[in-house]
């Protein structure tokens, strides 16, 4: 029996402005960068069919993505295809949300007083009022950078 080759066009759909230079193209050994592009199909009756190259996109991984992370105990998903702080978090689990956890710790460490409770009877909050002519004693605290 002779194999059967059947020949398809297969759409492509090109991104604006590609996040891999030229060069990087061009030099970057197999497996050390990733393309900004991604193959797909779809599988129904038993056929592969409309294949097509589209741009990457978590969209399409999405839910597969939160179906693994879920049933493997996973807190989040980071993408890591840039480095960071541009790798943006892709999905993350209610539980690790740590944000009020890390300010308490970071307003009791650097001596910043926590920001005031919202009122829980519906009450206003009082007016905040500065002497006028008055400096504070001590300057603004500057934000730190971040690691590079």
């Amino acid at each position: 029996m002779g194999d059967t080759t059947v020949a398809t066009q297969i759409a492509v759909t090109r991104i604006a402005k590609s996040r891999l230079s030229e060069e990087l193209r061009e030099n970057s050994p197999f497996g050390t960068n990733y393309s900004d592009h991604m193959f797909v199909a779809d599988y129904n009756d038993g056929e592969w069919n409309e294949p097509r190259i589209v741009p990457f996109g978590v969209n399409m991984l999405g839910p597969v993505l939160i179906k693994y992370a879920t049933d493997n105990g996973f807190g989040m998903i980071v993408d890591t295809s840039q480095p960071w702080p541009q790798s943006p978090v892709v999905w993350w689990g209610e539980s690790v949300d740590v944000t009020k956890s890390v300010v308490d710790v970071y307003n009791a460490q650097s001596g910043v007083a926590p920001p005031p409770s919202s009122p829980s009877s519906g009450g206003a909050k009082p007016a905040v009022t500065k002497p006028a002519g008055t400096k504070p004693t001590t300057p603004p605290v500057k934000q730190a950078e971040p690691p590079k």
